[in-house]
């Protein structure tokens, strides 16, 4: 067995993920980590595929065109790339002060809705080597006063000090006038 990773994008409709995970069934691929959501009426999928050694990408994707063609997605399939060196683990790790290797922690971020604010919280992040695994927006609220929400879960590198990534997220969040929440994340969070 080896993992490829599969994305497909298109307009919702019923009957998609059946289809998909029915001709991966099929070639006896069995689907290790997966996100799907529908945002604004567009699905997309991400899945990683643990596949027999006979079945390629490209065999994958043949096999899902009628599938793609069916329900007008646009369907990619590729082995999966090892980890670079020096990634951050995906298991999270939990300490106190400073950031034990691969530490997971959520953000929530509310306020009023305007155009930057994925850019700066990301940013702060970014400076910190944080590594961003989890990313869900919403506007919600009235037309005339919407709400901006996002949830966010990022994986520190080792060392990081969680209080110097806490004054860089209340700088940001003075700055833009919303509200972020971090939260350090206990154990493994499905």
């Amino acid at each position: 067995m080896y993992e490829l990773s599969l994305s497909a994008i298109g307009t919702d409709r019923p009957g998609i993920v059946a289809a998909m995970t029915g001709v991966l069934a099929e070639l006896g691929c069995s689907i290790e980590d997966s996100e799907m959501a529908v945002l604004r009426n567009n699905f997309a999928m991400m899945l990683v595929l643990s596949a027999p050694e006979r079945t390629s990408a490209t065999m994958v994707e043949s096999a899902l065109a009628p599938v793609a063609s069916r329900f007008e997605l646009v369907v990619a399939v590729r082995p999966l790339a090892a980890p670079a060196s020096g990634s951050i683990p995906a298991k999270p790790v939990s300490g106190p002060g400073t950031a034990e290797p691969g530490q997971t922690v959520s953000l929530s971020v509310h306020g009023a809705d305007r155009p930057g604010i994925v850019a700066a919280v990301s940013g702060s992040l970014a400076e910190e080597g944080a590594n961003i695994v989890e990313l869900r927006t919403h506007v919600a609220g009235e037309a005339a006063n919407p709400l901006y929400v996002m949830v966010m879960e990022a994986i520190l590198p080792a060392g990081a000090d969680l209080a110097t990534l806490g004054e860089r997220l209340d700088s940001v969040a003075r700055d833009m006038a919303i509200t972020v929440t971090i939260t350090p994340v206990e154990g493994e969070v499905f």
